[in-house]
């Protein structure tokens, strides 16, 4: 077993999915929280939603990946290598899964042994932490070359809670 599964074996057991478990990982590296990052990371638990979408490993290592290098408010410029880290993450997925027969949720889940134990069930969480670990390596890997690289230092900021301006709610940071 995976060093990792031994860190997130609890939050799987408190429910937390794919994405989520990539997303938590990402804050935590960053020394931050954002509740409402990772319920937006549900949406792409499951092949989003068990609707044969792509596995949330490929869509929640890229949001991941986004989420330190992307644009998050409007003074902000996305890290102009944003696009090749996410090219190379994505076919560096697409390479590891291609044993399985397509990049959703249920052929690699399939190709895991992760399949849900019931009709309409969530595949298996530990089964597919071996793939987590690996995507969770793959996307620090690059993310860590990129900032060293090119000294890019953004983190994610701790702010969950609405701000207000000029009287108005405005939507929470996401960073």
């Amino acid at each position: 077993m995976h060093p990792l599964m031994m860190e997130i074996a609890p939050l799987v057991r408190q429910g937390y999915c794919c994405s989520q478990l990539l997303a938590l990982l990402m804050l935590e590296q960053g020394g931050a929280e954002n509740p409402a990052l990772v319920r937006a990371m549900q949406g792409l638990c499951h092949g989003i939603g068990r609707s044969d979408g792509p596995c949330g490993l490929l869509t929640g290592g890229a949001c991941a990946l986004a989420a330190l290098t992307g644009k998050g408010a409007r003074h902000e410029t996305p890290h102009p290598m944003l696009t090749p880290l996410l090219n190379e993450y994505a076919g560096w997925f697409y390479d590891r899964v291609a044993e399985y027969g397509g990049t959703n949720c249920e052929a690699i889940a399939a190709g895991l042994g992760a399949t849900a134990k019931e009709a309409g069930g969530a595949p298996d969480p530990v089964a597919c932490g071996e793939l987590l670990a690996e995507c969770w390596r793959s996307a620090g890997t690059k993310s860590g070359n990129l900032s060293r690289a090119t000294g890019w230092t953004r983190r994610p900021r701790v702010n969950d809670t609405p701000r207000t301006r000029r009287g108005r709610k405005n939507r929470a940071s996401l960073f």
